[in-house]
């Protein structure tokens, strides 16, 4: 699907390859993706933060229903779910922790990508249902 040659980020962190993607024909940001168990188990547990304009992107090889949950994680993210390149729903500001116990986000909707992005960004862009989510070349 993507290459997955590892890099290390100043911080030491682990990163993914990257690619841009476009959002309403216009908005890029650049996503890290994770295509493979290994990548999408880990996610972005234990980072101390994501960039502006910056997301990761889960990507499998057929709709279905995914459930997320935010393990290790140390900031909120809003999370959008994608099937054959639209939003199809959107979790915004999804906390850390609910009742001290990792959030899980489990739409009804099947989806083949997830967009990981810092909370309050799908506000930002303007993302919701039915947004055209585009990957570049």
């Amino acid at each position: 699907m993507f290459a997955s040659d590892r890099e290390t980020n100043v911080s030491g962190q682990p990163t993914l390859p990257t690619r841009d993607i476009v959002v309403n024909g216009h908005r890029l940001i650049v996503v890290e993706i994770a295509d493979d168990d290994i990548e999408r188990e880990r996610g972005l547990s234990f980072r101390e933060r994501l960039g502006p304009d910056h997301g990761m992107l889960f990507a499998y090889d057929a709709s279905e229903r995914l459930r997320f949950w935010m393990h290790g994680m140390k900031f909120p993210l809003d999370l959008i779910f994608i099937r054959d390149g639209r939003v199809v729903s959107v979790a915004a500001d999804v906390p850390i922790t609910t009742a001290g116990v990792p959030t899980v986000v489990w739409p009804e909707e099947e989806a083949d990508q997830v967009l990981e992005l810092n909370a309050g960004d799908a506000k930002r862009f303007d993302i919701r249902v039915g947004t055209e989510i585009e990957m570049q070349p």
